[in-house]
């Protein structure tokens, strides 16, 4: 493979149960709504802030509110991952992978459904241009369709300006691997710290690791 397209929130970074508690506490406070565990990984986990905010509504949101409603639930989750400063690092393996990645000159991005505020804050948080600079951050701008749409990923494939099918992906929702699965990628990977056998979206996956260390560098071609 030549190169590698991550997605970021539960991938590199380890932060899935707190979107979830943002998630459910502001469909509680908001809307009154609750949402169970099954409802949060079928329709939630990766989704983007339109698709969420269809489903809470019921009907379609004018583009004009989706970043007012998407901002009050951000701010709730940022404010959790600034109080728990012990998640506030990268999955095992993923700083030796993306120092691997820089020395041999291999193509990466990131391919995230987040908008531009979580972008900034995780750039600050984790010194990202570090890895990801020269635009190699492709985020929720409003402009293409959120996943399982593959249009994130084929915007990160043509910003490293390689075909998809020589690309790996690495995401951690079901619809992140069918986006992934829809744009062609050469090697779809699904990684899934809490155990193989809890990962959702199998199907669409052509391997399962539970962290970066289960990730042969020698996929690559240098």
């Amino acid at each position: 493979m030549k190169g590698i397209i991550f997605d970021f929130n539960g991938t590199l970074f380890l932060d899935s149960p707190y979107h979830e508690m943002a998630w459910r506490k502001y469909a509680k406070e908001e809307f009154n709504i609750d949402i169970s565990k099954e409802e949060y990984y079928g329709y939630f986990h990766g989704s983007t802030n339109p698709l969420i905010y269809e489903r809470l509504f019921k009907r379609p949101i004018p583009p004009e509110l989706i970043g007012v409603f998407g901002e009050k639930k951000e701010q709730i989750y940022r404010e959790q991952c600034i109080k728990d400063k012990n998640i506030l690092s990268f999955a095992k393996g993923a700083y030796e992978l993306l120092d691997f990645l820089e020395k041999n000159n291999i193509p990466h991005a990131i391919a995230t459904s987040s908008e531009i505020n979580n972008v900034n804050f995780f750039r600050d948080l984790f010194n990202l241009d570090k890895w990801f600079g020269g635009g190699r951050i492709i985020y929720d701008d409003g402009t293409v369709r959120g996943k399982p749409h593959p249009d994130l990923y084929l915007k990160a494939g043509e910003r490293l300006g390689e075909d998809m099918k020589d690309l790996i992906i690495v995401e951690d929702a079901c619809a992140g691997v069918q986006a992934a699965r829809a744009s062609g990628a050469g090697l779809v990977v699904g990684i899934c710290p809490d155990g193989k056998e809890k990962f959702v979206g199998t199907e669409y996956t052509d391997l399962l690791i539970e962290d970066f260390t289960d990730l042969d560098f020698s996929l690559f071609e240098k």
